[in-house]
């Protein structure tokens, strides 16, 4: 039996038992394990990789990007490069499929007097998009 593995924030830790064994009967040759923890940016998943790694998944299926970028816990585009690139070595057996970070309703993007915006969530898009196609994730 092979294995997908979703790992990464809220986009992915919001798919429910009912979505995951949709996923299963659409490919009844596979487990699927949703790795995800809403608010997780690349730091944490560089952190948890290592214990996800040793489910030796086929496929793992990546959202992060956004958590990075909110201003209120923001990380470094050096680091979030840096850290795209450890989850990618942690998982160097796995296909990856990497969901970039998509623009987000700015309206409802407060936090504590924070504002996340479109043009930062975009920095951090172009940004794992610029080291997907160099290391040939995206065509």
């Amino acid at each position: 039996m092979k294995k997908l593995v979703l790992y990464g924030d809220s986009l992915f830790a919001q798919t429910g038992k009912d979505r995951i064994k949709l996923f299963e009967k659409i490919l009844p040759d596979c487990d699927v394990y949703n790795c995800a923890v809403g608010g997780w940016n690349t730091n944490d998943c560089v952190e948890k990789a290592p214990y996800i790694a040793k489910l030796q998944p086929d496929v793992l299926v990546v959202s992060l990007g956004t958590n990075d970028a909110a201003p209120w816990k923001q990380v470094s585009l050096e680091t979030f490069v840096s850290n795209i690139s450890k989850i990618v070595n942690s998982f160097s057996k796995s296909k990856i499929i990497w969901f970039l970070p998509t623009p987000i309703d700015e309206a409802k993007a407060k936090n504590d007097g924070w504002k996340l915006t479109n043009k930062l969530v975009k920095e951090y898009h172009d940004a794992a998009k610029k080291y997907a196609k160099r290391i040939m994730l995206l065509p």
